[in-house]
């Protein structure tokens, strides 16, 4: 990767070390590949290659987050050392020192911190640990998560899951796929999505990355305003398969504009007009395509 700068004022980033909580997934190694190879990945060697050999070296998830906001990471902590997970808002509710009303309130981080458990072992209060939860997580649990599973909704979600198909771009090897793939195999034994069409990047004309800092980013509605959303779409599919980088050229769009379009435009213009003249309706005819041949 290149040397990480901020995306706002360009000034070089340090790294450096600090505790974390890891989800134990290697333990799930073997199942997490053998989920992958049942996949139809498009193109192939994404799922076989660059996908499996992830796979094949994949490292326990550093599942936490130091953040100020954020899905909470519900484990609370005793000075005595005991730890407490909970598993839900009704857990919480019921565990909780402090009254909360769990159908209005706040679960996400700063004021989940608000709320204190009792000890189990000694007594003392516990207080949720300030860390958060890779976002990460939230995305690869969509497939649960959005039917509130297993707490509801068992049949809706047994007759949608696995998902027939998803798309996303090459980026998320390490993102998306992977956390959707870990979550549902630890879960259920298997892929969350039984095909994946995986698009590149979407590039500026010389091939690079878009950034607003740069200057090169491309506004999408200036350009919808101008050629219209079906020119811009053309342009894109035609340019190049969705799994290849496409350099996206606005002259290639107005190109398309004008010499497809707008022959199309200009093609119906001239039988609109002499059709309505002579009183002809398309509707009262059948073409024997055949004879077109």
């Amino acid at each position: 990767h290149d040397y990480p700068h901020c995306w706002r004022c360009s000034t070089p980033l340090i790294y450096y070390s600090k505790p974390s909580f890891y989800l134990e997934v290697t333990k799930i190694q073997d199942k997490i590949i053998e989920a992958n190879k049942k996949v139809n990945w498009y193109p192939a060697y994404v799922g076989e290659k660059r996908f499996a050999n992830w796979l094949e070296n994949m490292n326990d998830w550093a599942i936490s987050r130091s953040r100020y906001w954020g899905c909470p990471l519900p484990l609370w902590r005793c000075e005595c050392g005991h730890d407490e997970m909970i598993g839900s808002r009704e857990e919480l509710k019921e565990k909780a020192i402090e009254d909360i009303n769990i159908e209005t309130f706040d679960m996400h981080r700063p004021f989940v911190d608000d709320i204190h458990l009792t000890c189990p072992k000694c007594g003392k209060t516990m207080t949720r640990i300030p860390d958060v939860i890779d976002v990460w997580f939230d995305s690869g649990a969509v497939p649960f998560a959005q039917y509130h599973y297993p707490f509801e909704n068992k049949e809706l979600f047994e007759s949608q899951f696995p998902a027939d198909f998803i798309a996303e771009g090459l980026d998320q090897t390490r993102g998306w796929f992977y956390s959707l793939i870990v979550i549902s195999v630890f879960l259920t034994g298997k892929a969350p999505y039984k095909n994946v069409l995986v698009n590149d990047l979407l590039l500026d004309k010389y091939g690079q990355k878009m950034h607003k800092s740069r200057g090169n980013a491309v506004e999408p509605f200036a350009i919808l305003d101008e050629y219209g959303a079906d020119a811009a779409r053309w342009y894109m599919v035609y340019t190049s398969p969705v799994w290849t980088p496409l350099k996206f050229d606005v002259d290639g769009v107005k190109e398309v504009n004008s010499k497809f379009f707008n022959t199309l435009k200009n093609t119906y213009t001239f039988f609109e007009m002499y059709a309505n003249t002579d009183g002809v309706d398309p509707r009262e005819f059948e073409v024997d395509y055949k004879d077109l041949e």
